[in-house]
């Protein structure tokens, strides 16, 4: 009985440091609880005296427990990040002549990059207490400068659609699906630098742009005067005989 009471005496005394880390005052925390000021304020000193000889007797203890909350808050943050990237339903009500109607879609989502970030810290974290060091960059690859070109950012261009597509299988993105992907790939194939696709669009341009020209022709009918039939000097043009 006694160990009970003493268990509860110290989960007491940490959530009175818990809600004064979070900057509530004296008063506070003894209305929330429902205990006197007095002990409001031996619980604090009480628990400052405990963390403070704390690390001289169980530091190994309170390592492993870090270790194991920092694991698991990167457990939350993996999945948080994997319902972050499932399709989000919204509904929209409407209200007409024949009443309430709702209209429900689907939405792609392609992750929150907030969650990743979290996952990092744990690592680095993780890392720092077990006291392996993150990878120093070599002094030849630190002082190397990437040129500021169209090819540079066209393969900052391939590493993001990389990890919007990931590699194959590829991933359904939007409208495209597994189909889609087998019917891009052997186009890719056929014209792996997009010439065939180029030279296509150009002809259909040309030919569009020759169609307008000969409609603009035929509108104008008559009023059209071709250079075989415009007199030889500019009299027609200064209104004489």
């Amino acid at each position: 009985m006694t160990r009970q009471t003493n268990q509860e005496l110290f989960a007491r005394r940490r959530e009175v440091m818990t809600l004064a880390h979070k900057g509530w005052t004296q008063v506070a925390i003894a209305g929330h609880l429902k205990i006197p000021q007095c002990t409001v304020s031996r619980d604090l000193a009480d628990m400052r005296g405990f963390w403070r000889d704390f690390p001289i007797y169980d530091f190994a203890n309170v390592r492993t427990e870090q270790l194991q909350k920092i694991d698991l808050i990167e457990t939350e943050a993996w999945s948080a990040w994997e319902r972050s990237q499932q399709k989000k339903q919204s509904a929209v009500l409407t209200r007409g002549k024949t009443g309430e109607q709702t209209r429900t879609s689907l939405h792609d989502q392609y992750g929150d990059p907030r969650y990743l970030r979290e996952v990092a810290r744990c690592v680095d974290k993780r890392n720092e207490m077990i006291g392996v060091e993150p990878p120093k960059v070599p002094p030849e690859r630190a002082k190397l400068e990437v040129p500021e070109c169209n090819l540079t950012d066209s393969f900052r261009l391939y590493l993001k659609l990389q990890g919007l597509f990931g590699g194959p299988p590829y991933k359904p993105v939007g409208v495209l699906n597994a189909e889609h992907y087998k019917v891009l790939l052997a186009e890719h194939e056929r014209d792996p630098y997009g010439y065939a696709r180029w030279f296509e669009k150009a002809d259909q341009e040309n030919s569009e742009g020759s169609d307008v020209a000969a409609d603009s022709s035929v509108e104008h009918g008559d009023q059209a005067v071709s250079a075989e039939d415009a007199p030889a000097d500019d009299s027609w043009a200064e209104g004489s005989p």
